[in-house]
């Protein structure tokens, strides 16, 4: 909304409509929105009020962030003022200190059944939403993982390049993982990479990896071939979803569930017409159709 207002009506209108709603978000969406308001109150000419937002997210809410953001040429006129030092120093300091502290994270607390689903959150989410997303199984015990990898303040992200992956058979380790009768592993664009890759070290066994909007970039370095023999050695079922008209993701799916095809491994699919990137409101419908076809 900010940005429509922002090219219909201007800095002035966005700016006064993102300050009156800022305060409703939830504390890691309002972490991220902060820097919009203090660019557009700087487009407006408001440096005083841009640097009380500043110090207000950073001392006052003990928000961090990332280098890049201090380095926005969009606040070139208040990036001398001492306030603006000030807050770009603490903010590294914290920021350093989320970094040493950051740990797994799984909501997992005890057996109680035989089949157990372990959803993972996108980038730039937390457990929370993967709660909100997969949190339909109800009959199965469904427990979240949460990266230790930051993305912002607030929520993680699963880097395709890292060991990050690993935290999956570590927390299966963990919890018990293949004392369940049945165990299945979900995930969204990036975590679908972060399971891939676990699958492919073959220290994770599942009965189905239900994958939305996969991001696999695994599928181009060397390592689909030994995480597509795992999941045939072990049984393993995939089910792909993804909007018709994601042009990033579709065509990762798609090529997964061809070499998936071809490798003989068992693969259902659903490309959601007139849908982009975002879960579907009708995701339970289409993961419980896909399960139970």
């Amino acid at each position: 909304m900010t940005f429509e207002i922002l090219r219909s009506r201007g800095a002035g209108e966005a700016y006064g409509y993102l300050t009156q709603v800022i305060g409703t978000a939830e504390p890691e969406d309002r972490a991220a929105l902060y820097p919009y308001c203090i660019s557009l109150a700087v487009l407006c000419g408001k440096t005083a009020e841009a640097l009380a937002i500043l110090q207000f997210a950073v001392k006052t809410e003990g928000f961090w962030y990332l280098p890049e953001v201090f380095e926005s040429n969009e606040l070139d006129d208040i990036r001398d003022e001492a306030a603006f030092i000030a807050c770009q120093e603490l903010s590294e300091k914290q920021y350093a200190k989320a970094l040493d502290e950051a740990e797994t994270y799984c909501t997992w607390q005890g057996k109680t059944g035989e089949s157990i689903v372990l959803a993972l959150h996108g980038n730039g989410e937390n457990w929370k939403d993967a709660r909100d997303a997969w949190g339909f199984f109800r009959d199965r015990q469904v427990e979240y993982l949460q990266s230790r990898e930051l993305d912002r303040w607030g929520v993680y992200c699963w880097e395709d390049d890292t060991d990050g992956w690993q935290q999956i058979p570590e927390t299966c380790g963990k919890i018990g993982w293949t004392d369940y009768r049945e165990r299945i592993l979900c995930g969204s664009g990036a975590a679908c990479n972060a399971i891939l890759r676990a699958v492919a070290r073959g220290d994770t066994p599942c009965q189905a990896l239900v994958l939305y909007a996969p991001w696999v970039p695994m599928l181009v370095t060397g390592e689909a071939e030994e995480m597509l023999k795992n999941l045939k050695e072990q049984g393993t079922a995939l089910y792909l979803l993804c909007g018709a008209e994601d042009e990033t993701c579709l065509p990762q799916a798609e090529r997964l569930a061809q070499e998936a095809a071809a490798a003989g491994i068992p693969c259902r699919t659903d490309w959601i017409e007139g849908r982009g990137r975002g879960l579907p409101e009708d995701l339970a419908e289409r993961v419980t159709a896909l399960l139970g076809a």
